[in-house]
């Protein structure tokens, strides 16, 4: 009976000792504000798995209270997302800056000899600039793939406009609407794949068109999406426009 006394005395004081382990690599975690490892551990498992569920209120007290979530606001949750900076929008996130929120967006467009300045969303930003992963982390979190900014556009039109064929994809396959047509004052009725024809982008042609982008839509102009690429004389498009 002694025996199994001590085994379970041990047996306790190795699970105490492991309790206070993980307790202190979460307080370490706070305390150098890595958030993105406490707040992205698969809701907890990690920590489910040690029985230390009494630490949640103390992880989330520490995050309540902590530096880090005091400049948490849209503008900067934007400007992370434009930047591809996934650390810092995974901070943000956790902090509760939503994925929906809308700020001032400025960006200096491939030409460099002017910047584009509207409000927007931080998918929006991530898109035009071709951050896959921070548009992933975004979605994750709940961003709305169909929210348009100030211009009328929609993320998925960012993304075609700029080439951008990994992320279209990644909007695509969270519900963007393929055919959204861009009729607010100055639109000019673009589409996703008119915008894509007109800038020559081919693998983001094919996307949409696999995934049912209509090619017959006309813009204010009355010009197609195979209208636009003659025009520009992208060759390779018109091939692909013109095939059944």
């Amino acid at each position: 009976m002694a025996d199994i006394n001590d085994r379970n005395n041990q047996g306790n004081r190795t699970q105490t000792l492991a309790n206070l382990i993980g307790l202190v690599i979460v307080v370490s975690l706070a305390l150098v504000k890595d958030w993105s490892k406490v707040f992205f551990l698969k809701n907890f498992q990690d920590f489910k798995s040690t029985q230390m569920s009494i630490l949640f209120p103390i992880v989330i007290s520490l995050q309540a209270n902590s530096d880090q979530c005091v400049d948490t606001t849209p503008e900067k949750l934007l400007k992370a997302s434009q930047l591809g900076d996934v650390i810092k929008v995974e901070n943000l996130l956790a902090c509760g800056v939503s994925p929906n929120s809308k700020a001032f967006w400025q960006q200096e467009l491939p030409d460099n000899n002017s910047v584009m300045e509207l409000i927007a969303t931080p998918i929006h930003a991530a898109s035009w600039n071709g951050h896959a992963e921070v548009v992933k982390l975004l979605i994750e979190a709940g961003a709305n793939v169909n929210l348009l900014n100030e211009w009328g556009f929609s993320p998925l039109m960012t993304a075609a406009e700029m080439g951008n064929a990994r992320v279209a994809s990644l909007l695509i396959d969270a519900g963007a609407k393929v055919n959204f047509v861009a009729e607010c004052h100055d639109c000019g009725d673009e589409t996703a794949l008119t915008l894509a024809a007109q800038y020559g982008h081919i693998e983001v042609v094919e996307l949409l068109l696999r995934s049912g982008a209509n090619k017959m839509h006309r813009r204010y102009d009355g010009l197609t999406a195979l209208d636009l690429a003659t025009q520009k004389n992208h060759i390779p498009i018109v091939r692909v426009l013109q095939a059944d």
